[in-house]
């Protein structure tokens, strides 16, 4: 009897995790902001709650597809002076001859001058949930949003990617100090007044507002003492992303998407909580996340410049990838009286996002960009592999080990107004493919009524 209920048990949590392996409860799909679920937030036990949260996230590099780490705006591409010129002189003609005309005389002839792109920013605010259960015939049933607000601020640095003796095809731009050169100082001018003639504002950003609007249904499913354990709480949930977040900017190639960027999503979410024994508990958290296609005036490159730094703008159509999560969790629980501890770990996967060229007679459509058929600037070869190149950019892996501290004083016999958990919470970035690093602190309550 004992073997066939162990079977079933293990069956059971097999086809569990099977069905769902492939879903996400990620609320958005942006490679900065991972606003990670917390189980809390769905394991309500049809209790109604308001959950205030204070957050601070802090990011200063991000991790290269391949291994090993570079700044955040080369999530983008990687920067060369030479090849945003050429875009601006497709776009401008003739702006671009003075410009390389102050270059020392060897990089005057399309030579590569490359850069490093450094990026910190950092972001706080506060975010509201709310989650209000139904009674009686539609017990199990509820209704809940999720909003943030927040405050982000970035500031950028551009550096010459020169090689061990400070060079650049044989020019030196950095002596053995690091500092610029007389020939550095002339190279980077041209650079400023190359971005000044794109129209950007400088090498920072900073923005308010709010992020996406996160709005949901869930049914919950309890089993209790069944398949050799105490029990299992299960939550089935959909919901949708309302896009009225900050976007990313034209003219700030260093600014960051809030959260989706303006995409409306949908969303379907599978958690499973299974009580293993008295205060040991283990959980999955699965789901799925699909962004709509929309198009807005974004920058779009005329040839292998990074996105943000092309020189051309028009109106662009984005099919966002699909975003995908896997997240289990143990939580021990009155490791003293009312304290529970919880690690987390989550795995995320967004698959690569298709760019469609949808510029209007009034968009400058005689400028070809990267997707238009036999761009004169590139061979087939170059923009066959020029448009794989910028598809894969946007593919991107993270895996998050969260760690989070929780006090329930009515599990201590306190009777306090509202029975509020109280929590904080650290996300710590361990590894991932073409995503910032953001490391997130979190402080919030949860009050029950």
């Amino acid at each position: 009897m004992m073997r066939n209920q162990f079977l079933r048990a293990t069956v059971f949590l097999g086809l569990a995790s099977s069905l769902t392996i492939g879903l996400s409860a990620h609320r958005n799909g942006t490679r900065y902001f991972p606003f990670l679920e917390k189980p809390e937030e769905v394991v309500v036990k049809k209790h109604s709650h308001l959950a205030p949260e204070f957050f601070y996230l802090k990011v200063s590099t991000a991790n290269k597809r391949g291994g090993g780490n570079f700044g955040v705006p080369e999530l983008w591409g990687m920067y060369d002076l030479n090849d945003v010129l050429k875009s601006l002189e497709a776009v401008q003609p003739g702006t671009t001859a003075q410009l390389r005309h102050q270059l020392p005389a060897t990089l005057q002839n399309n030579k590569p001058i490359p850069y490093r792109m450094n990026e910190s920013f950092n972001v706080e605010g506060l975010a509201f949930g709310y989650e209000q259960a139904f009674s009686k015939k539609l017990s199990g049933f509820s209704i809940g949003i999720w909003l943030p607000v927040m405050y982000a601020a970035g500031l950028g640095a551009f550096n010459p990617n020169v090689d061990n003796n400070g060079n650049i095809g044989g020019v030196q731009l950095v002596d053995s100090n690091g500092n610029p050169t007389t020939d550095g100082l002339k190279v980077d001018q041209v650079r400023r007044e190359t971005h000044d003639q794109l129209g950007f504002v400088g090498n920072h950003w900073d923005g308010s507002g709010l992020g996406d609007l996160d709005v949901h249904a869930r049914w919950n499913y309890f089993v209790d003492h069944q398949l050799l354990v105490r029990s299992i709480d299960s939550y089935i949930q959909v919901g949708c992303i309302v896009p009225i977040g900050m976007n990313l900017k034209t003219n700030e190639p260093l600014s960051v998407p809030s959260m989706s960027d303006g995409h409306w999503g949908a969303n379907f979410d599978v958690v499973s909580e299974i009580e293993l024994k008295q205060d040991w508990k283990l959980g999955f958290m699965l789901g799925g996340l699909y962004q709509f296609k929309e198009t807005r005036n974004r920058r779009l490159p005329v040839c292998t410049e990074p996105v943000v730094y092309s020189a051309l703008t028009g109106k662009v159509g984005v099919q966002p990838g699909f975003t995908f999560k896997f997240s289990p969790y143990f939580t021990l629980e009155n490791l003293t009286d009312g304290v529970h501890f919880q690690i987390r770990y989550t795995y995320l996967h967004h698959n690569m996002d298709k760019w469609y060229d949808r510029r209007s007679q009034t968009d400058q459509t005689d400028i070809p960009s990267y997707l238009t058929p036999n761009n004169p600037l590139l061979t087939a070869a170059q923009m066959a592999q020029n448009i794989r190149d910028r598809e894969v950019l946007t593919k991107w892996t993270s895996h998050f080990f969260s760690f989070q501290l929780m006090y329930d004083p009515k599990q201590a016999l306190q009777n306090w107004g509202m029975d509020p958990l109280i929590y904080v919470t650290y996300d710590l970035p361990v590894s991932g493919s073409s995503i910032a690093k953001t490391h997130q602190l979190s402080l919030g309550v949860q009050l029950h009524f």
